[in-house]
């Protein structure tokens, strides 16, 4: 049982980390095309 929720919680925390990171990019990338737009 407790290997079992030692993954589980590892799983969680990487699905976390890992959906931070496309949300971190997401706006860098925004923020870049939306410079791009106001500069032009």
């Amino acid at each position: 049982m407790y290997p079992y929720r030692y993954c589980s919680t590892n799983f969680l925390q990487f699905l976390v980390n890992y959906f931070r990171r496309l949300v971190t990019l997401s706006r860098v990338n925004y923020a870049d095309v939306e410079s791009r737009l106001f500069t032009h």
